[in-house]
């Protein structure tokens, strides 16, 4: 467990979540989809921080239903989000 109560969420998502109109396209990403979600406190900050430490990013912070998030893909390929909730914790 990491300091101060941290900890790490796995989360599944069911295609019957998934709304808008490109929701169909989006559910056939369940299970085939993946990359590192970050949650932070304050999207646009990490975001900066990690810009000006060399990080380049895919998009700047953009809000979506589920918070605020930016994504970047590391030099081994892998997606990376970061991620500032603005919707209640109700998975």
């Amino acid at each position: 467990m990491p300091p101060n109560g941290d900890g790490v969420e796995l989360v599944f998502v069911s295609p019957d979540f998934i709304e808008g109109e490109d929701a169909d396209a989006r559910a056939e990403l369940v299970g085939r989809d993946w990359g590192l979600v970050y949650t932070v406190d304050d999207c646009q900050e990490t975001y900066d921080t990690l810009r000006d430490n060399g990080v380049t990013f895919e998009d700047e912070p953009e809000e979506q239903p589920w918070g605020i998030q930016a994504t970047f893909t590391d030099p081994s390929g892998n997606e990376t989000v970061i991620q500032e909730p603005t919707v209640p914790d109700e998975f």
